[in-house]
């Protein structure tokens, strides 16, 4: 299934599939992987070194793609679908959300058990799957499952109210939380707050000003064809300052404490550089096969699994003494997007295996 599309809506038999989208979300997973492989260089090579500022940049401008997968999920949700009621809407993100984040999870607890890397008590299986703490990436589960909450709610009010003004309201909210929700919380509580990253908050402007996108996308595809050059001219300036000044704070030579509210601002023009680009390849002869179609449907389980992949090559690579963080990289760039695309083909074919062997 799509990550971004996670479940199906009726679609009016006159509406066309939105190419570009398509597009955005496998570029997207593609980006995911890389950000999780290269994690490891980034922390172990050299702060001084060439390879810290390439590694570190590259991950840096990478790092909006989970603001995109939100942007993208708030334009499916409103983009021309009929409405379903509550139940039946909740009950699609069941089957197609929650019952694959379980059975990934149980997955990655065994693993855990089984290598000795945790000891989970019923408690704590319980705590990780509603929380999404076992494995860093599960925070995105967690977070969308909160934006599915909302958004019976959402697709009631939200044409009724002004774009401009709800997506400065929702970028100032997700601004302010981030700065003070949890200094706020542990005033409140007396206790610590260190999970403001689960709360929706954190991402509420980018699903908001997706779902805005979605409700009248015909003219928002307008705008990304006619302003393409400027979109992708301004994302190479806001990235080229994104990634000196966040080699700069991991050299310890300058913190900019205003990095993160300008990295709000890069991920808002790489989002729509990603789909004013997508809108233009979308015809292109890749982007019409049946393995990147495919690649689109599974992205979900890719993200899902993916990290199970880079835990087993790594214990591989410690047990076989190798120790340059570069070949590491890349033979886990090679460990994952090889058994990620086995894993897309594999999901993709084995109903038609198994239907050829009862036939």
């Amino acid at each position: 299934m799509n990550i971004t599309e996670i479940v199906t809506y009726t679609v009016p038999p006159q509406s066309r599939r939105r190419e570009e989208l398509s597009v955005c979300n496998v570029f997207f997973c593609l980006l995911v992987l890389f950000i999780h492989t290269i994690a490891e260089p980034v922390d172990g090579y050299l702060r001084e070194s060439l390879p810290y500022f390439f590694a570190v940049g590259f991950w840096r401008l990478s790092s909006f793609v989970v603001q995109g997968y939100f942007f993208l999920s708030g334009i499916k949700l409103f983009l021309g679908r009929k409405k379903e009621s509550a139940g039946r809407f909740y009950l699609g993100r069941l089957r197609r959300v929650l019952l694959p984040y379980a059975a990934v999870f149980c997955l990655f607890a065994l693993y855990f058990v089984l290598t000795g890397a945790l000891k989970l008590t019923a408690g704590d299986f319980l705590w990780n799957l509603l929380t999404g703490k076992l494995c860093g990436h599960f925070y995105y589960v967690i977070l969308i499952l909160q934006f599915y909450l909302l958004t019976p709610f959402l697709q009631r009010m939200l044409p009724k109210t002004d774009p401009v003004l709800g997506c400065i309201t929702s970028l100032l909210v997700m601004v302010l939380c981030k700065l003070y929700l949890p200094d706020g919380i542990a005033l409140l509580t007396g206790q610590p707050f260190g999970d403001n990253g689960l709360l929706f908050t954190s991402y509420l402007f980018y699903f908001i000003a997706g779902a805005y996108c979605g409700l009248a996308y015909d003219r928002f595809r307008i705008l990304l064809d006619r302003y393409r050059l400027s979109l992708l001219i301004t994302w190479a300036l806001l990235g080229a300052v994104n990634w000196i000044f966040i080699w700069l704070n991991g050299r310890g030579i300058y913190y900019a404490p205003w990095l993160e509210v300008f990295h709000v601002l890069y991920c808002i023009y790489a989002i729509m550089g990603s789909l004013s680009l997508g809108y233009l390849l979308r015809e292109k002869k890749p982007f019409q096969t049946k393995f990147f179609r495919l690649a689109d449907k599974w992205s979900y389980h890719v993200y899902l699994i993916h990290p199970l992949v880079i835990f087993a090559g790594n214990s591989i690579f410690y047990r076989l003494g190798l120790q340059s963080l570069t070949l590491r990289f890349g033979l886990r760039a090679l460990l994952v997007y090889g058994s990620m695309a086995l894993l897309v083909w594999l999901l993709g074919n084995l109903p038609k295996i198994h239907k050829n062997k009862k036939a």
